[in-house]
């Protein structure tokens, strides 16, 4: 049978389930999330999920690791930061206040020197 796996097509034995599939194309069932069709397939199900011809699978991988600890810092730092300026400047400021985010490129110096 042929099935288009993430649009590419490939020539597969009948009456395979998607579990088989799984273990043909060698990945690690524990790191991926399988769509069948547009429906995403729960992975208790591939057992008893038959594939027919012509079925469109899309395979996604999990990738793990993330980021290295400095830009995981600076993430974090920058969403702390972001989170501040939105409650800083969602409140009406107050009579004669001027209300700005804090990367403004706007000088605040005093006109009186």
């Amino acid at each position: 049978m042929k099935l288009q796996i993430n649009g590419e097509e490939r020539n597969f034995a009948d009456n395979l389930t998607l579990a088989a599939v799984v273990e043909q194309l060698g990945v690690k069932a524990d790191r991926v999330a399988i769509e069948l069709n547009k429906i995403i397939v729960r992975r208790d199900a591939w057992a008893a999920t038959r594939l027919r011809d012509g079925d469109r699978l899309e395979v996604v991988h999990f990738v793990g690791g993330g980021a290295p600890e400095h830009v995981r810092r600076l993430s974090s730092f920058a969403s702390r930061r972001r989170a501040e300026d939105l409650k800083k400047t969602s409140a009406p400021p107050q009579s004669g206040a001027l209300a700005l985010p804090l990367d403004s490129p706007v000088s605040l110096r005093s006109t009186e020197e």
